[in-house]
């Protein structure tokens, strides 16, 4: 088996190193690269980069990880390589702590150096979740979300598909996150959040309503 990291960039040189370390545990895969469809070097950081046609027509299996930070994007890009034929991995760091009772409900998901899912958490698929991130007790994630470093939780959260959480960002326990709802750098949030809001401060409020799900421009 392969592995191919689709995204030759930043997050995809963060998980090409977890790959290589989860790799000298358990030699999960004979080769790691990249797709990428727009870059034009065909050698990126410390492998090859191919495109997503050449992936299709290797004759060895290949799964893959998408390495984007921005959950619209993720969701996009998960669906090309399922048309593709191409099914998506898991990634774990060895320094992650995972709760025998916690739950992943599907493929390409990735949590990197540090972090921990508790007990009866529940991530759903093609899940980001950067390092020193605390998934707590009872918190349901829906697919496609991002966790950036350092984000706390409380527990018993219910957060939708397509969230992001910025640096830094703080949530109360017992609260639910809507779909599409983006949690600002260092935000405070203490109250239930209403899907496609965009939250800042401390205390957090509602900046505005995204409506194209782009985190970055919104």
């Amino acid at each position: 088996m392969q592995l191919a990291i689709y995204g030759a960039g930043s997050l995809g040189k963060q998980l090409y190193d977890v790959a290589l370390r989860v790799n000298e545990q358990d030699r999960r895969w004979t080769d790691i690269f990249f797709i990428d469809d727009i870059r034009q070097e065909r050698q990126f950081y410390l492998s090859r980069v191919h495109r997503l046609t050449e992936v299709q027509q290797m004759d060895e299996p290949v799964e893959a990880l998408v390495a984007n930070g921005t959950p619209k994007n993720r969701k996009k890009m998960a669906v090309i390589l399922r048309e593709a034929g191409i099914s998506l991995t898991n990634l774990i760091d060895p320094s992650v702590i995972i709760s025998p009772s916690a739950m992943f409900t599907g493929g390409g998901i990735s949590i990197l150096p540090y972090s921990r899912v508790s007990s009866d958490a529940v991530v759903g698929e093609n899940t980001l979740i950067q390092p020193y991130v605390h998934i707590p007790h009872d918190v349901h994630v829906g697919a496609n979300s991002v966790f950036s470093a350092n984000v706390a939780l409380g527990g018993k959260l219910q957060i939708g598909e397509e969230c992001y959480f910025g640096l830094g960002s703080v949530v109360r326990e017992n609260l639910t996150i809507g779909a599409r709802a983006i949690i600002g750098m260092g935000a405070v949030v203490l109250h239930d959040v209403d899907c496609d809001s965009v939250m800042v401060g401390n205390p957090a409020h509602v900046l505005r309503k995204s409506a194209t799900g782009e985190v970055f421009h919104t």
